[in-house]
């Protein structure tokens, strides 16, 4: 029982450790976006004093680029999640949406997300009584779907929308 509340805790404190770097994240976009016009000021400012003409035309064109980034990989969270709830519900995992949603929002914290995603999954399953072969079963399902989106998905879908070629995305 020592043993479980130890592997309990250290998954609590990573899932903490995630959800609070998830929040800064959001949070800082929230101030981006409220200071968007000055931030397009200051980047104008900043090429104009660079000596580049049409700087307007320059930052439209950034944030244009930002926006389909960005949108893509909203894409690809949702893709993520929308497979690992269907893992879930097929194995019969308790709270499969929400760790499903997790693992979708964790794909945006590239190398080690999917680590940190992994978590809370291996803890409910055990704390469900399952087998280790069926909890390995689970977790060899969520490092697949892991793999074909980062390896497969990613580079094509945001190679496509930005216009540039697989290998460098």
């Amino acid at each position: 029982a020592g043993q479980g509340i130890q592997i309990l805790i250290s998954g609590l404190t990573t899932v903490l450790g995630a959800g609070s770097q998830v929040s800064l994240i959001i949070l800082f976009s929230i101030l981006m976006l409220a200071s968007r016009n000055h931030l397009w000021k200051c980047g104008e400012r900043i090429l104009t004093q660079s000596g580049v003409q049409g700087s307007s035309e320059i930052l439209s064109d950034i944030v244009l680029l930002i926006e389909k980034f960005l949108t893509t990989r909203l894409l690809l969270v949702v893709i993520v999640a929308i497979a690992d709830t269907a893992i879930f519900t097929l194995f019969r995992v308790n709270y499969s949406f929400l760790l499903g949603s997790f693992l979708g929002l964790l794909t945006l914290v590239p190398a080690v997300g999917v680590i940190i995603g992994i978590v809370p999954p291996i803890v409910v399953s055990l704390a469900m009584g399952y087998s280790m072969m069926r909890t390995l079963a689970v977790v060899a399902c969520i490092l697949a779907v892991s793999f074909i989106e980062g390896n497969f998905l990613t580079p094509t879908m945001v190679g496509r929308r930005l216009n540039i070629n697989a290998l460098s995305s």
